[in-house]
């Protein structure tokens, strides 16, 4: 199933101390609101950007007064 989504994507530089498994790959870090998004992301997913096919490697789940408000998928391309 294909989900269209509005996401902020923030480029990140993998180095030996944050992500030292991607280094030389390109990592993108999403930050998800969870607005009625209708599906969970899950670390089998893949996200189409401008064309170029990237795989989740991660998904961090934030909770504020008992809910699940955000996801930051961190996502790897290389």
């Amino acid at each position: 199933t294909i989900f269209n989504v509005r996401a902020y994507p923030k480029q990140i530089q993998a180095n030996a101390y944050n992500f030292p498994n991607l280094i030389e790959k390109e990592v993108i870090l999403l930050y998800l609101i969870n607005n009625s998004l209708g599906f969970v992301p899950s670390i089998r997913d893949s996200v189409n950007i401008d064309g170029e096919n990237y795989k989740v490697y991660s998904i961090e789940k934030k909770h504020a007064g008992g809910s699940l408000i955000l996801y930051k998928i961190l996502i790897v391309r290389g």
